[in-house]
């Protein structure tokens, strides 16, 4: 009866922890995931902005190392922080823009950049 007791009381505690590791990932891969697309969100609305607003295109299809930074806000209570750069090249021939998204509560951020040919915009390509 002893035995039987403490075989179970072991498989209760294993199950147990088990299950909270698992809990513990899952809550982490969610962070992740809140971040990576409060960056990708960054990403489109830089490049959105960009191609809503011919005179904001031009000035970086004419102007060499053009950079503009915004910070925009999300969500209510945290305030999840969303960076974005948008930078023209050296030789004016392509835009990249560059997003980070902070989840602020768990702390996790993740950088994205994306870039295009000025002529081309249509051609992005993710680094």
């Amino acid at each position: 009866m002893l035995i039987t007791l403490l075989v179970l009381s072991i498989l209760t505690a294993s199950a147990i922890y088990i299950n909270m590791t698992n809990t513990r990932q899952v809550v982490s891969q969610k962070e992740y995931y809140q971040a990576y697309y409060l960056a990708y969100s960054g990403v489109e609305i830089g490049f959105s902005a960009l191609m809503n607003n011919s005179e904001l295109f031009s000035e970086f299809k004419n102007n060499a190392n053009h950079t503009k930074t915004e910070k925009v806000y999300y969500g209510e209570g945290n305030l999840d922080e969303i960076d974005i750069t948008i930078k023209s090249s050296n030789d004016k021939k392509k835009v990249t823009i560059t997003s980070t998204g902070l989840h602020k509560a768990s702390g996790k951020s993740v950088t994205l950049t994306m870039y295009f040919p000025v002529d081309f915009p249509s051609l992005k390509k993710w680094e």
